[in-house]
């Protein structure tokens, strides 16, 4: 029976899930993985070559495993032991997907709501508009939205003109004036 990647970074996750459930300390440890799994998905993706090496499926895992081990000394022992099963069964090349798929689940538990902003203009550079901007954005996230955390994406789009487009999982705010433009040529 063959597997595909999705179904095995699945299986992968859910199961370290179990074991960390099974833990006592289970935010810690659950937290302390999925920061030492970014960390070394950062390194592995930091670069074309490092991406290429990492990530594809041959037999050179052993070395792939001793530059993580020697390039990351402080790792805890449930992140060694888990990268040690992926040498084993030859599943390094899916770290980066386990990663992602491991982060998805922290956020849920932590209540992280992941918004996407599109502004036409750059963003000011003086600290206190900035802080004011954060903060009265950050009160109105609140109020609006479930969560207490969140991690914002801010993008820069000139061809919305003006106004602001706000997207949060099925969530779709569109204030710009581009919009508000096609809007009106469709009336008329």
């Amino acid at each position: 029976m063959v597997i595909n990647n999705k179904k095995q970074v699945k299986i992968y996750v859910n199961s370290l899930v179990l074991t960390l459930k099974k833990n006592s300390l289970f935010l810690k440890s659950f937290l302390e993985l999925g920061n030492e799994l970014f960390l070394i998905n950062a390194f592995i993706c930091s670069s074309t070559k490092t991406k290429t090496f990492f990530l594809e499926n041959n037999s050179i895992d052993k070395l792939k495993y001793k530059i993580i081990l020697d390039l990351f000394p402080g790792i805890s022992s449930l992140t060694k032991i888990f990268l040690n099963i992926l040498l084993k069964r030859k599943h390094l090349y899916l770290l980066s997907d386990i990663n992602y798929s491991f982060q998805e689940k922290l956020e849920k538990i932590q209540k992280v709501s992941k918004i996407k902003i599109i502004i036409c203009s750059s963003l000011p550079t003086e600290i206190v508009t900035l802080d004011n901007l954060y903060t009265l954005l950050l009160n109105t996230l609140k109020s609006s939205f479930n969560s207490s955390n969140f991690i914002i994406d801010i993008y820069y789009d000139p061809k919305i003109l003006g106004g602001i487009i706000f997207e949060h999982e099925n969530f779709f705010l569109d204030l710009s004036i581009k919009s508000s433009l096609k809007k009106l040529v469709k009336i008329y």
